[in-house]
């Protein structure tokens, strides 16, 4: 079953369970994002006041140590380029 990145908490307790163990020091947490989760590594995501933003919540992943890739044929597929990405999520070419 795919979900949007909003409209539902999925993405969001994905992150957070995420953010949770990069936290800990005896955890590495890498996390791939796929089909419409790709998304969520789009940068200036702007949100209605209140509401929880996923680039803030990668923000802060990234500065625990979380990895985040993203599949590049889902960004193109979505059409969200490598320049529109927020800082720390890179795409991961096919064969690199």
């Amino acid at each position: 079953m795919i979900h949007p990145q909003y409209g539902t908490e999925h993405a969001f307790n994905a992150l957070r369970l995420a953010n949770t163990l990069s936290a800990r020091d005896d955890h590495e947490v890498r996390i791939f994002l796929q089909g419409d989760a790709a998304l969520c590594a789009k940068g200036g995501q702007e949100v209605p006041k209140g509401f929880y933003n996923l680039e803030r919540m990668l923000k802060i992943g990234r500065s625990r140590g979380l990895q985040v890739g993203v599949c590049s044929t889902c960004m193109d597929a979505r059409g969200l380029t490598d320049e529109e990405l927020a800082e720390g999520p890179r795409p991961r070419r096919r064969g690199r």
